[in-house]
């Protein structure tokens, strides 16, 4: 219970919040007193991530964030560690996608829509009922997506970035 109050503070639910996706839904799910006001107000005086700004050509400053640990993200999705059909390896199950098979997958549309809220009510629906068990990162990607919309995302996210780097350089 202590991790949850932990992740209730404003500053990790701020950071959950521009994560986006599934870390984003499930955060403002168990904060009630969250708004977007708080996300546009700027890091906490405990703002703990460094963002070096030696990419935009200033090599001496640096600016921070909010941030989730890994552990925060795990903590959010729901994360077990599971013993494997192999003798003495584990596995991780969750609840929810992790952000990075999630975000690698062809659902993944960089902005919560109507589709991506009905799926997400049908599944905590689900856990809520006891219909519903944590899944592996592979049964969570064969629930997303077809492989040809996830190598065109992943051709387009290349593109942009040389774009990004051609364009400050």
């Amino acid at each position: 219970m202590e991790a949850i109050g932990e992740l209730q503070d404003l500053p990790r639910i701020r950071a959950a919040a521009m994560r986006g996706g599934h870390i984003w839904r499930i955060a403002t799910s168990i904060s009630g007193t969250f708004s977007l006001d708080d996300v546009f107000a700027g890091p906490s005086s405990h703002a703990d991530m460094v963002i070096p700004t030696s990419n935009l050509g200033d090599e001496t400053s640096f600016l921070v964030d909010d941030a989730l640990t890994d552990a925060h993200v795990r903590l959010l999705v729901g994360c077990y560690y599971v013993h494997s059909h192999r003798e003495g390896e584990f596995e991780i199950k969750s609840w929810w996608p992790l952000p990075e098979g999630y975000e690698a997958s062809g659902d993944y549309g960089y902005r919560w829509s109507d589709f991506d809220e009905a799926g997400f009510r049908i599944r905590l629906a689900a856990i809520k009922n006891g219909q519903a068990q944590p899944l592996t990162a592979r049964e969570w990607r064969s629930r997303k997506g077809s492989q040809e919309l996830r190598l065109w995302r992943k051709g387009l996210e290349k593109a942009s970035k040389e774009f990004i780097t051609n364009l400050c350089t």
